[in-house]
């Protein structure tokens, strides 16, 4: 090992003292101009947006070959982190998850191939080969990875989504899991694959077709719900709902209930006076293929309440909502009653309701409060018979249940050890440690810290500080800022190897709960979306002021990182203030915000982003937005944009626009590198060698830039 590292000090000092001044292509520019409310926009890169062209794909290329020129020491640097991965364990990411009567879970055991799904009859008992994506290729070249599966109610058969080169789009096949026969169904062009299974078949949402070469930008249009019956050819599946046209962000979500006996589907309606309302379905199964729909629950389209049908109680539902509740409580509901009429089973804590599961008159609930998880156990009767803490700065995960279950799996890792299976005996109530994963390092070494910090309208903002212990934190440390902030979703601790490689090596890495997540409940959502989007960003940059000010490190140290909406979030930030930041890494971002909704499922994202359309989410957009607000002469930090040649969720032309425009008008002094993934969807490449390579170039990217000294790495 000692060896190894010599040769990397060589080979990564040789590469870190490389060339950063480059001959970025000089596109051509189009006279291309939109007005709205009267405000003239140019678009000169709108060409861009044709993705297949041959303009565009050789600008592609050309870029791609100046990131390759900058990452020429990245082999190297590339076999030190799969020597690491394999040291701290890749296989630490093994995520078992029970379904029916089996136990699954993905494995990698050739780099060159995407994992494969296998299965087992009890938790220690044999894995054996479910699905190995390889056996679908109909090409040597093709990248075919497993996006998700669900077992039928009799645990007889498993339905699987394949996507190719990482594509939202994905055809839905289905095995007998006794014989492993695969059987006749095959479902081709099915967008977000979700499955319900009913009997000898299931549910499943799809959208209007798309033109083949259009599947990566052309905008998503009239989600409807189908049935699909085993055997049966897919021309013929029934449709069972379709909403109401032409409502932009197009809500459609399903579910069947664990005895098979209702179909729960979230949605919209047309009232009487054509306004629409939001709405919960059902339908009673027992008379299926005889489905009537009626409403469950419904409120006005504009109301912030969310309703989530847990499971039913005979012909009641336990409903997880925060209606009167913003950090979440659990209501007994039967669909006779009025909305304001319903049984209290679980009240709303200070603490935020994250996860609920239900089974045998046990109600599973995971919440969330300053860093720290907790679960309790309640019965019908709202009494809580069980209580589990952890430490501030473990994630929490599991919890599913089937029904007839016994006992009950989760899973808790960190930001520095990766998942330990514990298991919660349904009956006893007691807890013990399942299996360990073995770790290459020792993790007795680092420490989360939990802090608060004070944004600029006054809000307190917690953040994770993951360091190795003995570190001066006073001190001018390289800090790595990874940050997200919206939908709802909550950042919290994971694993990932890359980051222990950076703490190793004198790193803080440090994770913002900003606004527009879900840390702090259904408030904290709300304080960050559309109309107040920037409180989101405004967030992220108070945690680069508050890293600077109490001195753990400078502007010449700190790099920052976002992918998707996280993406969006560091172009502002790096935008808006360039002078805090030395590095910026975004992957699939969003970063053309008065155009994402004419593109793939970008009409989905109204409510938390508006459109330019209407005139005030317009002045709010035009205002953020990464690409308008790109200044000629401006020295921004060094980035570098990562996309997939193949995301149709946030498609690669807002990073080719971008780049575009960075490369045109930023000051030349830092670099300004694109790097797209071939054969790679909105999570990157399905293939762990590719993956590496990525994390390879981000980590040299960091490296470089942020000057940290090539004797500490490995």
């Amino acid at each position: 090992m000692k060896k190894l590292s010599i040769l990397f000090l060589v080979v990564i000092s040789q590469s870190l003292s490389a060339q950063s001044n480059f001959d970025y292509p000089k596109p051509w520019k189009s006279d291309s101009v939109d007005i709205y409310f009267g405000t003239k926009v140019a678009d000169p890169y709108r060409w861009l947006e044709d993705i297949n062209s041959p303009k565009t794909l050789d600008w592609v290329a050309r870029e791609n070959a100046i990131t390759d020129q900058y990452e020429s020491g990245k082999r190297s640097l590339k076999s030190g982190i799969i020597e690491k991965l394999n040291q701290y364990g890749w296989s630490a990411s093994k995520r078992f998850m029970k379904h029916g009567n089996y136990y699954f879970h993905y494995s990698i055991y050739d780099d060159k191939k995407p994992p494969v799904l296998f299965s087992q009859k009890s938790f220690d008992g044999i894995a054996t080969v479910i699905v190995d994506p390889e056996d679908f290729k109909e090409k040597k070249t093709d990248v075919i990875s497993i996006k998700d599966f669900e077992v039928s109610h009799d645990s007889r058969y498993l339905a699987f989504s394949l996507s190719e080169s990482g594509a939202d789009w994905c055809t839905l096949r289905v095995i007998e899991m006794e014989g492993k026969r695969l059987q006749s169904d095959i479902i081709k062009n099915v967008k977000f694959p979700d499955i319900s299974w009913k009997g000898y078949g299931f549910f499943y949402k799809n959208y209007d077709a798309v033109n083949g070469s259009d599947k990566i930008t052309a905008r998503m249009t009239n989600p409807k719900l189908y049935y699909h019956k085993l055997g049966e050819n897919p021309t013929n599946d029934r449709l069972i709902f379709e909403p109401p046209s032409k409502v932009g962000d197009e809500w459609l979500g399903f579910s069947v209930t664990s005895d098979e006996k209702f179909l729960i589907v979230y949605t919209y309606l047309k009232k009487s006076d054509t306004t629409l309302q939001k709405a919960v379905l059902y339908a009673s199964l027992d008379s299926f293929p005889g489905i009537h729909l009626r409403p469950l629950l419904t409120f006005p389209r504009s109301a912030k309440y969310d309703f989530t049908i847990i499971d039913n109680v005979g012909s009641s539902f336990l409903v997880k909502t925060d209606l009167n509740a913003l950090t979440g409580r659990i209501l007994l509901y039967t669909p006779t009653q009025e909305l304001s009429e319903y049984r209290e089973i679980v009240p709303q804590f200070k603490n935020v309701l994250k996860q609920v599961s239900y089974s045998d008159g046990k109600i599973i609930c995971l919440y969330y409060l300053n860093g720290q998880y907790m679960t309790c156990v309640y019965n019908l009767e709202g009494k809580m018979i069980k209580q589990i803490r952890f430490p501030v700065g473990n994630y929490v995960r599991g919890f599913e249940i089937s029904p007839g279950d016994k006992e009950i799996y989760y899973f808790v890792s960190s930001f520095y050890y990766p998942s330990v299976v514990h298991l919660l005996d349904l009956q006893t109530l007691k807890t013990q440690v399942v299996t360990n994963t073995f770790i290459g390092f020792d993790q007795t070494q680092f420490e989360t810290k939990y802090v608060t910090y004070i944004s600029g309208d006054l809000t307190e903002i917690p953040m994770f500080l993951t360091y190795k212990k003995g570190l001066k934190l006073k001190d001018k440390n390289p800090v790595w800022m990874y940050g997200y902030g919206g939908y709802g979703i909550s950042l919290t601790p994971f694993y990932d190897p890359s980051t222990i490689l950076w703490i190793e090596n004198g790193g803080i890495f440090a994770v913002p709960g900003i606004r527009g997540g879900g840390e702090n409940g259904t408030s904290w959502h709300e304080e960050g979306r559309r109309l107040k989007k920037m409180n989101s960003f405004n967030d992220f940059i108070a945690a680069a002021r508050y890293l600077i000010d109490s001195n753990y490190t400078s502007p010449n140290k700190l790099a920052i990182q976002g992918g998707s909406n996280g993406g969006l979030l560091v172009g502002v930030a790096m935008t808006q203030h360039p002078e805090l930041f030395k590095a910026v890494v975004a992957e699939m971002g969003v970063y053309d915000m008065l155009r994402y909704d004419k593109f793939t499922v970008g009409s989905h994202w109204e409510s938390e982003y508006g459109v330019s359309s209407n005139a005030k989410d317009f002045s709010n957009l035009y205002s953020y937005s990464p690409l308008h607000n790109l200044k000629k002469g401006v020295k921004y930090p060094a980035t570098l944009v990562i996309t997939a040649d193949n995301d149709d969720r946030v498609p690669p032309l807002h990073s080719y626009k971008f780049v575009a425009t960075l490369q045109e008008l930023g000051d030349k002094t830092n670099p300004y590198l694109l790097k797209v993934i071939g054969n790679g969807g909105h999570q990157g490449s399905a293939v762990y060698e590719k993956r590496t390579e990525t994390d390879a170039l981000i980590l040299l990217f960091l490296f470089k830039n942020l000057k940290v000294d090539a004797a500490t790495v490995f």
